[in-house]
């Protein structure tokens, strides 16, 4: 290709040679400075544009081209009223959005900023740009960060679309810890956008003391919040803040003994409080931890050294991080373990090394869900030992329908000789949905029933729950 043209592509429309047609790369660009120049000169406008009294002189072709709104006007050479000098007055119209969207008619370039993107959206709105108005869209997501997340969730609050908006606040989400902490986020928060905070659920790291006390020092701020305390507060998980918190901090707060609705949560959650062995059977969304992701959860065991362990360990979905996340009432295993509404019970097995089974535990251990909270952000932790029937230091346990089932395969007759493969408890439970208590009850007895030591007809129903045995020193890792 010949110097000077290399600007130049070809596209052969024809397998005759010599047929081509040619596009310039510079052409366009060119265009629209000459038309820029011209505009800048005042020369041959033949239309004005006003807004906030500034004259924004123009061509009407180049805006009928980029404006729909000013096509509708002067293709159909209709006058706009009260304009018939060639004056187009925009009334709802900033001059700086205005001369924003001219410049980018006449540029196809757009300079914005949080500052101006505002007017310049509903300039361009108004004159149906719709290239700017994509612009401003594409403007505000690639901005997104935690700094400016609560500036770009109140534009698009007012201009973007739904899709944006969730956008915005899933950000918001990701760094509300922040934005609560920082006194001058917290006081211009609008009471939507709070609520939303108070309602996510993942909101690991903030404890529901904190989330409470953020709430409070909002409504505080300005006293006509006040008359919606009680639907802010009842986003606040009240039971899951430790009742020596709940007595000392919340309880004493004013707002919470003369708002009606706010004195009943406090109550509820001092009630809730009050029956440990009831709380599985008193849940709620408010009992519910907030804690969006799953964990593995390793309790108990025998170390290497045949020391018997109490800790409990957790890890995320990859197991490549664990975390002690505390430790059980006693040292126990060759015990079963099984989450059901949320509690762990912690079910039979051995406190003491003793290689012959003779001393089987017939107690569930009952740990409430803030026994996980503080490594899931909360604090506080309770644990519980519930009798239940006689267990066999080799029971299983699996959860049907919300219903923690026990199924023993070796019985242990009081001389300590082990019996043979046996039911132990054929339909032993601890229904969460009985307001009868927590123990297990026996539904009847199968003991000439033989079974299997595998229990391989149990692994179509459910996950089997196995004991697990510690080899590693006591130690756990990934």
């Amino acid at each position: 290709m010949l110097p000077g043209y290399a600007a130049f592509g070809a596209m052969l429309l024809s397998p005759q040679a010599g047929t081509a047609r040619l596009v310039s790369d510079t052409y366009l660009a060119k265009l629209l400075e000459g038309l820029s120049s011209l505009r800048s000169q005042g020369a041959l406008c033949d239309v004005t544009l006003e807004a906030e009294g500034v004259c924004f002189p123009a061509h009407k072709i180049v805006l009928a081209s980029a404006s729909n709104y000013c096509k509708i006007l002067f293709v159909g050479n209709v006058t706009r009223a009260g304009s018939p000098d060639g004056n187009v007055r925009l009334k709802a119209v900033s001059a700086a959005g205005l001369r924003n969207v001219l410049n980018f008619i006449y540029s196809n370039k757009l300079d914005l900023s949080l500052q101006n993107i505002e007017e310049t959206f509903k300039a361009a709105e108004i004159l149906l740009v719709r290239e700017v108005i994509q612009l401003c869209f594409r403007f505000l997501e690639g901005c997104l960060n935690g700094e400016n997340c609560m500036d770009v969730l109140n534009i698009a609050k007012k201009l973007g679309p739904a899709e944006l908006r969730q956008k915005a606040m899933c950000c918001v989400g990701q760094h509300y810890k922040q934005i609560l902490a920082d006194p001058q986020c917290l006081k211009d928060l609008d009471r939507e956008t709070l609520c939303e905070i108070l309602d996510r659920t993942d909101t690991a790291g903030c404890s529901e003391l904190e989330l409470f006390r953020a709430a409070v020092s909002w409504l505080q701020h300005d006293r006509t919040r006040l008359k919606d305390a009680a639907d802010v507060l009842r986003r606040v998980r009240f039971p899951l803040i430790p009742l020596r918190e709940l007595q000392s901090c919340v309880q004493e707060m004013p707002l919470m003994r003369l708002d009606s609705g706010c004195r009943r949560y406090l109550q509820e959650a001092l009630n809730y409080h009050s029956q440990p062995y009831a709380q599985p059977v008193l849940q709620s969304r408010s009992t519910n931890l907030r804690s969006g992701s799953a964990v593995l959860l390793v309790a108990g065991g025998r170390a290497a050294d045949n020391c018997v362990c109490r800790e409990m360990w957790a890890a995320d979905q990859s197991c490549s991080t664990w975390h002690k996340v505390g430790d059980l009432c006693v040292p126990v295993y060759n015990h079963c373990v099984a989450v059901v509404g949320g509690f762990l019970f912690v079910i039979g097995g051995q406190r003491k090394f003793d290689p012959t089974g003779k001393q089987p535990s017939n107690e569930v251990g009952h740990e409430k869900p803030l026994a996980l909270a503080k490594w899931l952000g909360e604090e506080g932790r309770e644990s519980l030992l519930l009798p239940t029937t006689h267990l066999s230091t080799s029971t299983y346990f699996l959860v049907l329908r919300a219903v923690l089932k026990a199924l023993g395969n070796t019985a242990s007759k009081p001389s300590g000789k082990q019996s043979g493969p046996a039911l132990v408890s054929p339909c032993s439970y601890c229904k969460l949905s009985s307001s009868s208590g927590h123990n297990f009850h026996s539904t009847g007895s199968a003991r000439s029933m033989p079974v299997s030591r595998a229990t391989p007809s149990l692994l179509p129903l459910s996950p089997l729950l196995l004991p697990w045995d510690s080899r590693s020193g006591g130690t756990v890792k990934a």
